[in-house]
């Protein structure tokens, strides 16, 4: 029953996303560890990235450019089906769910982007939009959908992760998926950095034109 709930969770909030082919094409840039797991991270050197971030110098006329996306973290609830809540651009940028852009530290970075690449590594799921499921002792919770893409624009060549009820303490699965009866600590820790973004996130303030662009590339069929 538990798995067929997220399933029926997993289709309604993501219904209207067109997937990308996963790994395939990742295989051949990205190398898992010898075991054909991802690397787990030492650190979360990252931590505190969005405040340390400073405001972009072009501010809500930033042009966003699929080909500059390097990885982002889209969020789906019943209230927000295609939420959003971080994209990150070359070079050293973010967009935050409230549309701010920022100019992300270089340091902090490369630690983001080094986080999301030790995810590339991990087995896939058996389900829809390869969800992982926390078990968590509520339902209907959200969804968070790491996207990290390839050495090119390629939509061929982005590596898609869901996860489903992510609170950054649980990591005990519904289901074991590939070997692993917890979320990966590598997959944990990206999404927990991704979501501060989310740290002053007021729905219906954000800037939507901002958010919406953003949020096209990393929804984009």
């Amino acid at each position: 029953m538990a798995t067929s709930r997220l399933f029926i969770t997993a289709l309604f909030a993501f219904s209207s996303i067109s997937m990308a082919t996963p790994i395939e094409n990742l295989r051949t840039l990205f190398v898992p560890a010898p075991t054909g797991r991802a690397i787990e991270p030492r650190s979360s050197s990252a931590t505190g990235w969005h405040k340390r971030s400073e405001p972009h110098p072009d501010g809500s006329s930033y042009v966003v450019k699929q080909e500059n996306l390097v990885l982002g973290l889209g969020r789906s609830t019943r209230r927000e089906p295609e939420g959003f809540t971080v994209a990150f651009f070359k070079p050293d940028v973010a967009i935050d769910a409230m549309g701010k852009v920022l100019k992300v530290k270089a340091d902090d970075f490369s630690a983001l982007v080094d986080k999301a690449y030790e995810t590339v590594g991990l087995p896939q799921s058996d389900l829809f939009g390869n969800l992982w499921s926390v078990k968590q002792p509520v339902s209907d919770l959200a969804i968070d959908r790491l996207l990290t893409a390839g050495s090119s624009s390629s939509i061929d060549q982005q590596h898609i992760i869901s996860v489903y009820g992510h609170d950054g303490v649980t990591r005990e699965l519904e289901e074991p998926v590939g070997g692993y009866t917890e979320l990966p600590e590598s997959l944990n820790d990206i999404l927990t950095l991704g979501k501060e973004a989310r740290e002053d996130y007021i729905f219906g303030e954000e800037d939507t034109a901002v958010v919406d662009a953003a949020n096209a590339v990393l929804r984009k069929p």
